[in-house]
């Protein structure tokens, strides 16, 4: 209860199973507005960067796919992504 996700408008993202999936877990969704893609790439290529990297060694070592996907997702910290907001000037 009290999560976020914050998502891009692609159309996919605001299908029904997502908001139903969302609503299920008491998740709320925040889209952004229209035409930041710009703007938020910086956070996005550098999120995604950190998280390849990870999943990469981990599938590497012999790991499962879903098993690299969680630990790979968990081992980026909340200090870095706060990092990555704040390089997008989203975040102070």
């Amino acid at each position: 209860p009290g999560d976020q996700l914050f998502m891009d408008n692609l159309n996919c993202h605001r299908a029904a199973p997502v908001i139903a999936a969302a609503q299920a877990a008491q998740v709320e969704l925040i889209f952004f507005p229209p035409h930041t893609s710009a703007e938020l790439s910086p956070c996005d290529n550098r999120f995604f960067s950190a998280f390849k990297l990870q999943y990469g060694k981990l599938r590497r070592a012999g790991m499962a796919k879903q098993l690299a996907v969680n630990q790979a997702y968990n081992s980026i910290s909340d200090e870095t992504i706060r990092r990555y907001w704040a390089t997008c000037g989203l975040l102070r």
